[in-house]
């Protein structure tokens, strides 16, 4: 009983030794929270000084008073703000401590944050931390190091996702800062060349330290997107087969024994399966149907006419003119498979393929600027510029933060203007592809070979940054341009990212293409030309 008697005459003491005009603060619902200031006037009800105790230092909350010390019947007003990042409802109790009273001063702030000014204070400023960012815009600092050794990476391209917008970046630095406006959860992925794709998912808030990711290298490099040993086998035999045409023009034709000699001493020189001999000896058959001999003149091969043919000929011209009705029949087919590739100056066969208008659409945004990107892309260009014809049109398209049309229809004999195009094209900036792709569509249409291959050809290691990009509506869109337009659509994915990949795979299946992926020089050579080679082939357009 003695114990309740006391705590009674406690609480009764202070109430009489105070007088506070409020202690609770609801600010309610708030747009554009800007650490407003709760304000109260407080009264010594004692007959003795009082002092205001000093209060810990938080982060979240700053109370200041007008005079620290009242004498009796003495007022003062206290200032109490609420730092914070957090959207929401919130409930903060702040003690205040004086020094003559048992308990503290209670003071309740309650309130509902939908949004933030663009200068709310996420943090109590003080000296010792003046340094620190105190509006909502802020810098966040990112490491990548190597998983196991802690060393430094550069050379990596980044991309940062939330449930809003999707970012990329490819630095060239082991730090990297991003400037952000507000709170949120990032994923970040992070792909860099001999090492595995990194996931991690962090809440990045103002004033947080460095966020550092870890990467683990790859053992063996095979193990990602390998491509079969046998291919790469045939690229090769397919590039040293047009080098060979093409030398084999500039020269004065061999007899044939010694050209047959030399393919032999050639052939042993390379250790191969039975079946990939075998496909060479194919090859080689026709390459050499194109070749220039002493009895042969270098001329695209036609179908061959019978004797009686030309007696059948001979004899129907000899007859006189009737009135009856002469139906002409279809010339023979010709059987594509015994045509020969290439002419003898290494450009394709028109028997065998129709004409091309290809609309090159090349990402060259910072994250393209590796040596296994837009290098080889670059060079896989050269070497198919290298086989066209003078009625088959290239056009270029780059895109980056804006999209920029570099040659519109330039024939293939333009091998310089074409090279030299090429060869300027430079990686920096972001990614906004829908525009690109939208101008590479409308130049195609307008361009358009009348029973030819017209196909434009997407090159990028990622997914589009374009504003208002959705996915589903850019698969329907290239699908349309095919069956409407027959305007085909491949696409070149570089990189590991399996998001940009998969996303790259799924264009080119909706616009009835190829996906191909480039990692080494030997593939580089000769891709582009047999994607060229597949999609206009003659019997491959008109089926």
């Amino acid at each position: 009983h003695k114990s309740i008697l006391l705590i009674l005459i406690c609480i009764v003491n202070v109430t009489l030794a105070q007088s506070v005009s409020t202690q609770v603060q609801n600010f309610g619902k708030v747009k554009e929270w800007n650490n407003p200031v709760f304000e109260t006037v407080y009264i010594n009800t004692t007959a003795a000084t009082q002092l205001f105790l000093p209060i810990a230092y938080k982060p979240d909350l700053r109370v200041s008073f007008e005079k620290n010390k009242l004498q009796p019947g003495e007022s003062t007003k206290i200032s109490i703000q609420y730092f914070t990042e957090e959207f929401g409802k919130f409930n903060k109790e702040v003690d205040v401590f004086v020094s003559n009273l048992s308990v503290p001063i209670t003071f309740k702030l309650t309130g509902n944050i939908q949004s933030f000014h663009p200068d709310a204070l996420t943090i109590c400023p003080r000296i010792d931390n003046a340094g620190l960012q105190t509006g909502r815009t802020f810098n966040q600092k990112i490491k990548v190091v190597d998983a196991n050794t802690n060393d430094p990476l550069s050379d990596y391209e980044i991309t940062i996702t939330t449930n809003r917008s999707q970012e990329r970046f490819f630095s060239n630095k082991s730090e990297l800062i991003i400037k952000r406006d507000k709170s949120d959860l990032y994923r970040f992925e992070v792909d860099k060349d001999g090492y595995k794709t990194a996931f991690t998912d962090v809440y990045v808030f103002k004033n947080q330290q460095e966020i550092t990711i870890g990467l683990e290298k790859i053992i063996d490099d095979e193990e990602y997107f390998e491509i079969p040993e046998e291919e790469t086998i045939n690229d090769s035999l397919f590039a040293s087969i047009i080098e060979r045409v093409k030398e084999e023009a500039r020269r004065k034709p061999k007899p044939a024994e010694e050209v047959k000699k030399e393919d032999e001493k050639e052939d042993s020189a390379i250790d191969l399966p039975n079946e990939t001999v075998a496909e060479e000896e194919s090859w080689k058959d026709r390459i050499r149907n194109s070749e220039p001999t002493p009895d042969k003149p270098a001329t695209p091969s036609t179908p061959s006419i019978s004797e009686e043919d030309k007696i059948s000929d001979s004899k129907e011209s000899d007859t006189e003119e009737t009135d009856e009705i002469i139906v002409k029949e279809d010339p023979p087919k010709v059987d594509l498979e015994k045509e020969p590739d290439f002419t003898s100056d290494g450009s394709l066969n028109d028997t065998k393929y129709a004409y091309n208008h290809i609309v090159f659409l090349v990402d060259v945004s910072g994250s393209m600027k590796h040596e296994t990107k837009l290098p080889l892309l670059k060079y896989s260009i050269n070497e198919m510029i290298d086989v066209l014809r003078p009625e088959d049109k290239v056009s270029i398209i780059t895109y980056s933060t804006e999209a920029i049309t570099l040659v519109s229809n330039v024939s293939g004999n333009n091998e310089q203007l074409l090279k030299s195009t090429v060869n300027k094209m430079q990686a920096r900036g972001q990614s906004f592809g829908k525009e690109g792709l939208d101008m590479a569509y409308e130049l195609a249409l307008n361009e358009l070979i009348e029973d030819g291959n017209n196909e434009i050809i997407l090159a990028s290691d990622g997914v589009f940054n374009s504003r208002n990009f959705k996915e589903g509506k850019l698969y329907r869109q290239v699908n349309k341009q095919f069956v409407t337009n027959s305007i085909r659509l491949s696409t070149i994915g570089f990189g590991k990212s399996k998001t940009a990949l998969g996303f790259l795979e799924n264009l080119a299946s909706e616009g009835e293409g190829s996906f191909i992926q480039i990692k080494r020089q030997k593939q580089a050579e000769t891709i582009l030309v047999e994607n060229m080679m597949q999609h206009s082939r003659r019997d491959f357009i008109n089926k």
